[in-house]
Parts: structure tokens; C-alpha cells; sequence
């Protein structure tokens, strides 16, 4: 069975255009939150774990490559002591830490985009900041 070009030509367009729609999407949500430039340890008891934030509390915001933070450090820490990723801790959104993440959100069952944000945090497991051992936890 031969099939026409004009339909081979509108099957690629329409996956090309779902595909464009889902990365819209997925970075439009990102774009309406702020970036993370910090880290706190300011919720709940202890044990308290570092969780990236914009400002000094609010945990819902974004990173991705480019990045240069506290909030970057945070997440680099928890990667590297939590999930076994082997990259610096240097602050810098860079490659490194883009290929690590998209481990992690693979390990985590979240959305392996290599973008940080409130799903792949409320996924991840912590280092904690205080106590008596380098344990990681849930912030939900």
C-alpha cells in the first residue's frame, strides 16, 4: 500500500505540533513561578532538610540550565548524597546537574524534562540540614 506524500507531509506536521503544544505547556507552567535563588530548612520539626526557594520561604519555584544559586547548591547536595549522582556541588545549573536531575526525576517517577520545579520536589527525598546523620527525607 503506497500512501501520499500530503499524508505523510500532515501526520509529521500534527506530531510536530502535539509535541510543540506539550513543550509549551509543560514551560509555561514553569514560566509563571520564580526561579530559586536560595535554600531554608525552616519547615516543620526536625529532622529539617535544605530545600531550594525563592526568597527565604517559598518552595515554590523553578530551576533549570543557567541557572547560578544557593537553591542550585541545595538541590546539587541532595542529588549527590541522596541519589548517588556523581556531580560538584558548585551552585552552577550546568550540564552536569541537567543530566543528574533527569536521573533523578526518572528515579522518582516524575516528569524527566532536567527542569526543576514543584513536582520533582514534592517527588524528591531531602538532605538533611540537621541532625545526626547525612539521612534524606520527604517534604511532600
Amino acid at each position: 500500500m503506497r500512501r501520499s506524500p500530503r499524508l505523510l507531509h500532515a501526520a509529521a506536521a500534527l506530531a510536530l505540533s502535539t509535541s510543540a503544544l506539550t513543550a509549551l505547556t509543560s514551560t509555561t507552567a514553569h514560566a509563571a513561578l520564580p526561579n530559586c535563588n536560595q535554600w531554608a530548612t525552616n519547615w516543620g520539626n526536625e529532622p529539617r532538610p535544605r530545600i531550594p526557594t525563592y526568597g527565604s520561604g517559598n518552595w515554590d519555584c523553578v530551576m533549570g540550565s543557567g541557572n547560578v544559586s544557593e537553591g542550585v547548591w541545595a538541590l546539587q547536595y541532595t542529588m549527590k548524597y541522596c541519589y548517588e549522582q556523581n556531580i560538584t556541588v558548585d551552585k552552577v545549573f550546568g550540564a552536569q546537574t541537567r543530566s543528574a536531575l533527569i536521573n533523578v526525576q526518572r528515579q522518582v517517577g516524575a516528569t524527566a524534562d532536567g527542569v526543576y520545579g514543584p513536582a520533582t520536589r514534592s517527588r524528591m527525598q531531602w538532605a538533611r540540614a540537621t541532625g545526626p546523620d547525612n539521612s534524606c527525607i520527604p517534604v511532600g
